[in-house]
C-alpha cells in the first residue's frame, strides 16, 4: 500500500484534535502509525492551530500535514520539561519531518608532515593521521591560505610532495622567489631546517613572543651596523609574524557560537568553539529543509548531548533572533542539566568583536553555498531510481572496482555514495591474497562475498565497473548469499571514450544515455571515484611492498629506517658509494648502526 497524501484530510485531523491548553509535546502520526513529526509548545492548543493555515508554509510542512492521520499529546509540568522531552523523542525516534542534521567536520587545517626527514607544510582537511601535526581548524580558507604563504616566507619550509622532492636535481621556482630553502638539493642542512620547522610549529600554537623578540633584536643590530637592507627584511618578517598572530587568534573570551543561515529551502548551522582567543573546534551541520525557531532549541540540546563541551557563554545567530531570544532562559535551564553547569545564552550581536561577527556570518553563508552543489545529488539519484525502477528511497549506493598489475598487489575497493555525496568514511578495501588475483571475475566474486558477509548497512543499488561478465559474477554471489538489491554494470564503449558508456542490466539489456544527460555525468563521477580509490589504494600497497622488498636482504634494518632510506635514496644501490661520515649524519642513525650498514655496503660493493 503506497503513501497517501491528502492535505484536506490532514487539516481536518488538526481541527478535530483536542489539544490541551497547557505546555507539552505532540506527536504527528501517519496512516501506518509512523511518527512523522515531534514538536513542543508552551501552549499545545495554540501551536496545533498554527498548522491549519498551510498557505505560507514551506513545502516540507505542507507535505507533512497531508500525511497526518492522528495526533498524540503529552502534557508536561513546564515548558522546560517539554523541551527536554521533545529533544529526547527526536533523538530516539528520528521522525522523517523533523530536521535531522548531517555533521560535517571538514574544516581546513595547516599540517606539518613529519614522516620525511625534511618535513613539509600543507593545507589539509580530514581526520587525524599518523605523522601529521595539525594546527587549526581555520574558520576561513582565505585566512589559512594567507597563513601558509606567510609561514613559507618566514621559515622557507617546503610544500612539495615526497616524490617530487626525491627527483629534484635543482631547486624549483619557490626557492628562486625565497619561499623555500631548497632542502631537496642540499641547500640547507637537516638541523637548521628542523629548527625552522619547530619555530613554525611554535608560531602556529601561538608562541610568538620569543621569536618576535629575537627578530627585533637582530633588526636593531642591523640598523646600528648600517645594514639597512637587512634591517628592512627583518622588519617585514616581524610584520608577517604579527599578521600570522592576528590570523590565528580572535578577540573575546571563551565561548560557543551557533550561527544559522537558510536559503532556498536548505540551511546550515555552524558551531564554533573559541578557547583562549583561538578557534578550537568547528562543525558544519547541514539540513535539507528550512527550520522554524521553535526547532532550533532541541537541535542545540541534542548537539550537546552528542558533544559534551562545557562553556560559560553561548551566542546564537539566526534569522529569527527576536523569537528565539524568548526561549534563551528555558534553553539555558535545560542545558544546565545536560552540561552540569550554568551557562549564559545571548544573541551573537552582543559579542564585542565586530570582525568576529562578520567572519562567522560570512562563513556559514559560504559553507551553505558550497554545500548546495550537493543538491544535484538528490535529483540524480531520483532520476536513476526511476530509470531502474528501484522501489522505495535510494539512500546508499555502492560502487566496486578492482586494481592490480599482472595479479600483483591486487585490491578490490568499495566506494559509497548517498544523497549527501561520497561517504568517504564508508569506503572499504579488500586485499586479494588468492593465487588467482589476476582473474578479474574471481576477484569480483571474492570482494562481493567478503563484503556481504559483513554486518554493514545494505545498499539499495550496486554499481559494478564492467560489463555483463563482471555483472553476472557479482549477481551470482548475491543470489548465493540471499541478498536482494538492484545491481547494474557500467560498461565503456568500443573506443573506451567518455560519453560512450552504457548501463548494463542483469538481463543482458543495455541503456544508452545522451552524452549531455546529467545522469550520465553522475554515473561517470561514481565510476571515476571508484577507479581513483582503487588505483591510489593499489599504489600505496605496491609502494609499501616495494620499500620492503628493496631492503629485504638487509635484515638488521627496521621499518622506520627503511622508510627514511627509501625517501632519501630510493634504492640500496644508490648508497654504495657513501662514506661512513655520511651514513652517521642520516636521521635516526647512530654511529654503531651506521658502521654496521657501512660494512654491509662495502661488502656489496666488492661483489
Amino acid at each position: 500500500m503506497g503513501t497517501t497524501y491528502d492535505i484536506v484530510r490532514g487539516i481536518s485531523v488538526l481541527k478535530e484534535a483536542r489539544a490541551p491548553y497547557a505546555s507539552g509535546v505532540y506527536k504527528m502520526l501517519s496512516a501506518e502509525g509512523e511518527v512523522i513529526y515531534v514538536g513542543k509548545a508552551k501552549v499545545l492548543q495554540k501551536r496545533i492551530t498554527q498548522y491549519i493555515n498551510t498557505e505560507k508554509m514551506p513545502n516540507r510542512l505542507k507535505i507533512m500535514v497531508s500525511l497526518i492521520r492522528h495526533i498524540e499529546f503529552f502534557v508536561t509540568n513546564s515548558e522546560i520539561d517539554a523541551l527536554i522531552l521533545e529533544a529526547k523523542l527526536i533523538r530516539d525516534i528520528k521522525p522523517k519531518y523533523n530536521v535531522l542534521l548531517k555533521d560535517d567536520k571538514s574544516f581546513p587545517y595547516i599540517a606539518i608532515d613529519t614522516s620525511h626527514p625534511f618535513p613539509r607544510i600543507l593545507k589539509y582537511r580530514g581526520g587525524r593521521q599518523k605523522n601529521l601535526e595539525l594546527f587549526g581548524p581555520f574558520i576561513s580558507s582565505f585566512h589559512l591560505e594567507e597563513v601558509v604563504v606567510l609561514l613559507q616566507k618566514l621559515f622557507l619550509l617546503r610544500t612539495c610532495s615526497d616524490s617530487y622532492f626525491k627527483n629534484r636535481t635543482r631547486p624549483c621556482m619557490l626557492y628562486q622567489i625565497k619561499k623555500c630553502s631548497g632542502p631537496c638539493v642540499g641547500n640547507v642542512d637537516l638541523n637548521r631546517y628542523n629548527d625552522s620547522v619547530k619555530a613554525a610549529m611554535n608560531v602556529l600554537t601561538g608562541s610568538t613572543k620569543s621569536i618576535q623578540a629575537e627578530l627585533l633584536k637582530k633588526m636593531e643590530k642591523a640598523s646600528l651596523d648600517l645594514e639597512f637592507e637587512r634591517a628592512a627584511v627583518l622588519r617585514d618578517e616581524v610584520a608577517a609574524l604579527r599578521k600570522i598572530s592576528d590570523r590565528i587568534s580572535v578577540k573575546g573570551g571563551d565561548c560557543h557560537i551557533f550561527a544559522l543561515y537558510q536559503g532556498e529551502g536548505r540551511g546550515c548551522l555552524q558551531f564554533t568553539e573559541i578557547i583562549s582567543s583561538r578557534i578550537h573546534d568547528c562543525h558544519n551541520m547541514y539540513f535539507e529543509n528550512s527550520i522554524e525557531y521553535s526547532e532550533l532549541s532541541s537541535i542545540i540540546i541534542n548537539f550537546y548531548k552528542s558533544n559534551i563541551k562545557k562553556i560559560d557563554n553561548i551566542f546564537i545567530s539566526s534569522y529569527f533572533e527576536a523569537d528565539i531570544e524568548k526561549e534563551f532562559d528555558v534553553l539555558a535551564t535545560v542545558l544546565k542539566g545536560v552540561l552540569g553547569k550554568n551557562c549564559k545564552i545571548r544573541p551573537l550581536s552582543e559579542i564585542q568583536d565586530g570582525d568576529l561577527i562578520e567572519l562567522v556570518k560570512n562563513n556559514v553563508k559560504n559553507s551553505l553555498a558550497l554545500k548546495k552543489g550537493a543538491a544535484n545529488e538528490l535529483e540524480n539519484i531520483e532520476k536513476l531510481r526511476r530509470l531502474l525502477q528501484i522501489p522505495g528511497e535510494v539512500r546508499r549506493i555502492e560502487i566496486y572496482d578492482n586494481s592490480h598489475i599482472f595479479g600483483s598487489s591486487a585490491v578490490g575497493c568499495m566506494v559509497v555514495a548517498s544523497q549527501n555525496g561520497f561517504e568517504k568514511a564508508e569506503y572499504r578495501v579488500f586485499k586479494i591474497g588468492s593465487t588467482d588475483s589476476g582473474d578479474d571475475i574471481k576477484m569480483m566474486k571474492e570482494v562481493i562475498k567478503r563484503r556481504f558477509n559483513k554486518d554493514w548497512a545494505l545498499p539499495q543499488l550496486i554499481i559494478i565497473d564492467g560489463g555483463i561478465t563482471q555483472l553476472n559474477a557479482a549477481y551470482a554471489i548475491l543470489q548465493e548469499i540471499g541478498i536482494q538489491t538492484s545491481i547494474i554494470g557500467i560498461a565503456k564503449g568500443k573506443k573506451r571514450n567518455a560519453g560512450e558508456e552504457k548501463i548494463v542490466l542483469i538481463d543482458g539489456s543495455e541503456i544508452k544515455l545522451s552524452k549531455r544527460d546529467s545522469l550520465l555525468f553522475y554515473l561517470q563521477r561514481l565510476r571515476d571515484e571508484a577507479h581513483r580509490f582503487a588505483i591510489t589504494t593499489h599504489r600505496k600497497i605496491r609502494d609499501k611492498k616495494f620499500i620492503s622488498s628493496e631492503f629485504e636482504e638487509i635484515e638488521f634494518i627496521g621499518e622506520k629506517r627503511k622508510k627514511i632510506l627509501q625517501s632519501l635514496y630510493g634504492s640500496p644501490k644508490r648508497m654504495l658509494g657513501m662514506s661512513l661520515n655520511e651514513l652517521e649524519n642520516i636521521p635516526s642513525f647512530g654511529k654503531g648502526f651506521a658502521k654496521k650498514l657501512y660494512v654491509y655496503l662495502q661488502q656489496k660493493k666488492d661483489i
